[in-house]
């Protein structure tokens, strides 16, 4: 097995304070937050991949704006959740402090960006289920662009609202060439996205500190996914 992952997977085991149990349908936000236990596993996982086998890779500044760029893209790789204004504050309050987190084995700040994360995408599901209801007009002659893995991130809500109007009038214009009824997709597409948000509201914080595990091995060795989502 790969020595990384060999390595995060250890740490996992070392973080899991309690036996898995059968998720509850929402988690509580007062539960996502750090235990003692995961700054721990965090910090043996630094010392032991810097110090015996990573040291070319050290956990330093320039480390935790990596990791912090990668926990976004893990969090929301298409820009379609996050302000740019959520972006720059991360960025100002965490960028060189990442490393110092583990160290110090307080990784609050890793969950406060989940919250704000959470947050954002219980807006634009409630937005994109109020669109539901308007219908569309597929006279109108416009673009979607559908990856905005290059695109800059959102400057403002209207912004973001303008791409998710898009995005279900093309979710909406997928089921209907394939010969739905409007109310048959409608009904279809509130589902989904209902589902979605219930999905990642499933998600605890051996989620949330797995996420950002894998973010800092991505960091180390990226283009290697090695820990999956636990959802």
């Amino acid at each position: 097995m790969n020595l990384l992952k060999s390595a995060l997977l250890v740490a996992l085991g070392l973080a899991a304070a309690m036996p898995a149990i059968t998720k509850p349908k929402t988690v509580s936000l007062a539960d996502l937050t750090p235990t003692p236990e995961q700054g721990e596993a965090a910090d043996w996982v630094s010392k032991y991949l810097t110090r015996l086998h990573y040291a070319s890779k050290p956990l330093d500044d320039a480390m935790s704006r990596e990791i912090l760029k990668r926990y976004m893209e893990a969090l929301d790789g298409e820009k379609v959740f996050f302000l740019q204004s959520d972006i720059a504050d991360f960025e100002q309050r965490y960028a060189t402090e990442l490393d110092n987190a583990i160290e110090r084995r307080k990784l609050d700040a890793v969950y406060e960006m989940y919250k704000v994360y959470l947050q954002r995408l219980r807006e634009r599901t409630d937005y994109a289920r109020a669109l539901l209801s308007k219908g569309f007009d597929f006279g109108v002659d416009e673009e979607y662009v559908y990856d905005r893995e290059d695109a800059p991130w959102a400057t403002s809500k209207d912004e973001l609202n303008e791409h998710w109007r898009q995005r279900v009038k093309n979710d909406w214009l997928r089921l209907k060439l394939a010969k739905r009824e409007d109310a048959k997709i409608s009904e279809t597409l509130d589902k989904r996205y209902a589902d979605y948000l219930t999905r990642v509201e499933q998600l605890d914080r051996q989620d949330v500190f797995q996420t950002f595990l894998n973010a800092y091995a991505m960091s180390i060795e990226p283009h290697t996914n090695y820990l999956g989502a636990r959802a």
